[in-house]
């Protein structure tokens, strides 16, 4: 390896871009997948005669860097959006309850039902024998916040940007977080993009999100559109979300403080 160490000592740290090809290829995935700094060096060092003269300052680019591959940046978080609820299209009649009681939902007027399924808890299609676009709704459980209000809706935009940015599948966001109001429910909106197969055909999709949460339940209505067709269907995913009742909503539980003692300890 005399030619990189010869380009090393007459371009100075242009040679890391060439000397870190010739790392890693020889390292393979031993080296991106080490857990830690101590673990990293010692691979570095085991194949220090391939760039000798430069190994000190690709160890400082391995510090720096974090590793072999640069994080993806946090979403950025948005201004808050309000909706008013009579500029959306119009709803049919309310399906439920849902979620063993506690929701009820309306499809876009002139929109289909299909079948249920275990993944969503109702989903609708625009067409009936076409699978996009559509607009299904899950639910889950969600500790950090029990009810999402005007008051700490940026804080849950935070911890929804939070878990996106840490899991690799949902990272690359096509837009940051969005705080939003329509009508009475205030939530967040975000959009991404994926494929999808379609008759044995690979297909480029949309998928914009509203999530809120209602007593302690994090409800997501999801979006999915063939790519450039969003906006054509923004206005009913938006409907439905401002649509939804929620049945025996709780108020958010008052914190209780420690008592108070009567001497010092």
């Amino acid at each position: 390896m005399q030619g990189p160490a010869r380009l090393a000592w007459k371009t100075g740290f242009r040679i890391i871009d060439v000397c870190t090809v010739n790392v890693r290829g020889r390292l393979g995935k031993r080296a991106c997948e080490a857990k830690n700094l101590g673990a990293m060096m010692s691979l570095l060092h085991a194949y220090r005669v391939c760039c000798p003269l430069v190994l000190p300052a690709l160890v400082l680019l391995t510090v720096v860097v974090g590793g072999c591959d640069r994080p993806e940046k946090a979403p950025v978080l948005e201004e808050s959006r309000t909706v008013a609820a009579e500029t959306l299209p119009e709803l049919g009649g309310l399906i439920g309850p849902l979620d063993e009681g506690r929701i009820e939902v309306a499809p876009p007027a002139g929109w289909h039902v299909p079948p249920r399924n275990r993944q969503w808890l109702i989903r609708f299609t625009a067409l009936q024998n076409l699978s996009y676009p559509s607009i299904l709704l899950t639910a889950e459980d969600y500790e950090t916040v029990f009810n999402v209000t005007d008051t700490n809706v940026d804080e849950f935009a935070r911890q929804i940007s939070a878990a996106l940015s840490k899991d690799t599948s949902t990272a690359r966001l096509s837009q940051g977080i969005e705080p939003i109001k329509i009508g009475s429910l205030v939530g967040i909106t975000y959009r991404r993009r994926a494929q999808a197969t379609y008759k044995s055909k690979k297909i480029e999709l949309e998928r914009l999100f509203i999530e809120t949460v209602v007593s302690g339940r994090k409800y997501t209505l999801e979006l999915r559109t063939r790519t450039g067709t969003l906006d054509k269907y923004r206005s009913s995913l938006e409907a439905v979300a401002g649509g939804m009742k929620f049945l025996h909503a709780e108020e958010t539980p008052e914190t209780e403080g420690l008592p108070e003692l009567d001497e010092p300890l």
